[in-house]
């Protein structure tokens, strides 16, 4: 018995994490799925049931459930297409998740119930509700505040009520809470948690993201002179970002006000085709480089040949709770950002660290003064501000911290 009663206290618990995203999606496969199998090699290896919702046609790359369960990571994806019934594939998905939980935690009492993100926090506590375990949310975000706020989501829709009914549960009712941002965790103690609120912003592996030196002579060779200053952005247009017009209407006073700013945008190729199609593109194709998507074990290489990383977010005030990944690969590969003021806490780090610049907007600024402030960042030497950039990134941006928070607090 006395055995026993040791076992029960040292084993570390089981987890049950639930992501709404496929597993090969960037946002899994690079994040929450890499913090789960970096604490299986941490420590003595937990029993995890991993779940996620796959887009149709999703191919997961091969033998990889298999490797999962050497690390004592149990994969079930899920079916959900964007384009279907909303409704219905959430609650379906719900249910499926309740019984593949409660199978899983039979003889798991000691489980925690991991949501990634705010939608996979919503099913933890809808399931909370019948297993009675603890949960916790990873990187919490009230993601419905920026979708209303950008005019995504009708403030009075059923979805905005039903998620933010939830994401309040998540932070009143949650046992944990990893918080990215300082905006997120003032509003989270507004709503007066009874759990564990933790300050952690999302991070990656910073090492395997790091500058390579031999692609950036390869990729700028015949492209872009040394004394050429490019600027890079990688991500998606419209919605939550700035459009088109507005992002080729920044390169295009740019170019205007700085004869050295060249640019590269990587997209998806439908994005690109509309990139072409815009009424700017003539006068800006000459200095603009257009490149379809690229896996995230690459873009480290494409992110090398550039000089500073843009994020393309409107500075509205939900914008301030947003933890943008980007920023995380830009540092990573010694990249100073672009970065319009009140987006995340990336606008504080980027002046106290001198990492990056800071403007009002990416529609008003000044290119006059966007050339000065990167000569003074890079005084010293590009070298230098690299190097600046890639100890930012270890210090606010590396999985070892999320993997030794999530150690620390999941016991």
């Amino acid at each position: 018995m006395a055995e026993n009663r040791h076992r029960s206290v040292t084993a570390p618990p089981a987890m049950v994490v639930i992501c709404n995203h496929g597993i090969a999606d960037p946002l899994v496969s690079q994040l929450m799925l890499d913090y789960v199998r970096g604490m299986q090699r941490s420590e003595l290896a937990r029993p995890v049931l991993f779940i996620t919702e796959e887009p149709p046609g999703a191919k997961p790359p091969d033998g990889l459930s298999e490797q999962l369960l050497s690390e004592q990571v149990m994969w079930v994806p899920l079916r959900y297409n964007v384009a279907g019934a909303q409704w219905i594939q959430r609650a379906f998905n719900c249910w499926l998740m309740y019984r593949l939980a409660r199978r899983f935690v039979r003889e798991r009492p000691n489980t925690w119930l991991v949501g990634y993100l705010s939608y996979g926090g919503a099913y933890a506590m809808l399931l909370k509700m019948f297993l009675r375990l603890r949960t916790a949310t990873v990187c919490f975000e009230p993601h419905t505040e920026y979708m209303v706020e950008l005019g995504i989501w009708p403030a009075r829709s059923l979805k905005a009520r039903v998620m933010r009914w939830l994401e309040r549960r998540q932070v009143r009712h949650g046992d944990l809470l990893l918080v990215p941002t300082a905006a997120g965790m003032r509003h989270a103690s507004e709503l007066r948690p009874k759990g564990t609120v933790w300050f952690q912003p999302i991070t990656i592996d910073v090492d395997r993201a790091g500058f390579d030196v031999n692609a950036r002579a390869r990729l700028r060779n015949g492209v872009w002179n040394e004394d050429d200053v490019v600027f890079i952005y990688v991500g998606k247009f419209g919605g939550i970002y700035y459009s088109i017009g507005e992002y080729l209407g920044f390169l295009d006073r740019l170019f205007t006000g700085w004869p050295q700013a060249r640019a590269t945008i990587i997209a998806g190729e439908g994005e690109l085709e509309k990139v072409r199609q815009h009424e700017l593109f003539p006068r800006l194709r000459d200095r603009l480089r257009l490149h379809g998507p690229v896996s995230v074990e690459r873009l480290h290489e494409h992110l090398s040949a550039a000089d500073i990383g843009v994020l393309a977010i409107p500075p509205t005030p939900s914008q301030a709770y947003r933890t943008p990944v980007k920023t995380a690969h830009y540092w990573a590969a010694g990249l100073p950002i672009l970065v319009p003021f009140g987006v995340s806490d990336d606008h504080i780090i980027a002046e106290m660290d001198q990492v990056g610049i800071v403007v009002k907007d990416l529609i008003h600024f000044n290119a006059d003064e966007l050339r000065t402030a990167y000569a003074r960042l890079s005084a010293e030497g590009v070298s230098a501000l690299r190097e600046r950039c890639i100890q930012a990134a270890h210090a606010y941006r590396d999985s070892r911290r999320m993997v030794s928070t999530l150690l620390s607090l999941l016991k």
